[in-house]
């Protein structure tokens, strides 16, 4: 996951400030449609981490999120940072990629911005100020369909055929479409505390989790060297990246999984600062306790 983030990172370079300036206006809505603020709760604290290159670090911000639509969803595509240390000292940094989404429902998130390790170091006792511009994208929900998860193989509703790989207790489905990446799509299902071969009690206990597949092009085929496209549909947080095994969770063969199909509104630009801070100069030792309950 982190080679990843690293290489959409890689891809807002120069040419990605001429797209983003573009394609994602800074003053085209007037009222914003998510508010974004720094969750100062002492259990969602900030961190630090070693990216693909030593000479930045990943600083981890913990987030708020509020006043999200019902119907709609916002995609983060992209943000950059700017900060200022009260003697002048400065840094800012080129389009970062994003790739997360934002739901109704969400109420905390964390955003993870690579910081320049050297102004880091000189910054480190210093409370400075931290301004972050997003380029957003609002999302308009529609049709919800089904599918259900099989023993081997089953189809989704836009025609991909999915296969689960390895034990029950996996996070990943292994998809393939015909002749197009899948229209975008939020997926969601229950998974169970219960092993799928020990059968499902009346009093097993569910835990909703979904994640995100294709993408908003329209392109109706792509008839080119490869008629098959690619994908898998990942849950995050279940299946075996629970590291303890009492924890696990479990999505069975019968399970439905839904699937929300998501069309762009709009696109736009969202600049919030975060109050002065002390940003971590060295790698967190710990992941973040981070409890969204």
């Amino acid at each position: 996951m982190a080679a990843a983030v690293a290489i959409a990172a890689s891809a807002f370079d120069r040419p990605g400030r001429v797209f983003l300036t573009r394609e994602y206006p800074s003053a085209s809505v007037t009222a914003p449609p998510i508010h974004l603020d720094f969750d100062s709760s002492p259990s969602h604290h900030l961190a630090a981490f070693t990216g693909s290159d030593e000479k930045e670090l990943s600083v981890r911000f913990p987030l708020t999120i509020s006043g999200i639509a019902t119907g709609t969803a916002i995609h983060a595509e992209a943000v950059r940072v700017a900060i200022t240390a009260p003697n002048g000292l400065h840094w800012s940094s080129s389009w970062q990629g994003a790739g997360q989404y934002f739901l109704p429902n969400d109420v905390f998130s964390t955003i993870n911005v690579n910081v320049n390790r050297a102004f880091l170091a000189k910054a480190k006792d210093l409370p400075v100020q931290v301004r972050i511009t997003w380029a957003l994208s609002r999302l308009r929900a529609g049709v919800t369909r089904q599918a259900i998860n099989g023993e081997e193989e089953f189809a989704l509703p836009d025609g991909g055929i999915c296969s689960q790989q390895g034990d029950d207790y996996t996070s990943s489905f292994a998809c393939r479409f015909p002749m197009r990446q899948p229209r975008l799509a939020n997926f969601t299902a229950m998974w169970s505390h219960q092993r799928c071969s020990q059968g499902q009690s009346q009093d097993a206990t569910l835990v909703p989790a979904s994640g995100w597949v294709g993408s908003l092009g329209d392109a109706p085929a792509d008839f080119g060297i490869t008629p098959v496209w690619t994908s898998s549909l990942y849950f995050p947080g279940q299946g075996f990246t629970i590291p303890s095994l009492s924890e696990r969770t479990y999505l069975c063969p019968g399970t439905p999984i839904n699937f929300t199909e998501y069309t762009l509104v709009d696109r736009f630009q969202l600049d919030f600062s975060f109050p002065a801070m002390q940003l971590p100069h060295q790698p967190t030792n710990s992941f973040l306790n981070f409890n969204q309950d």
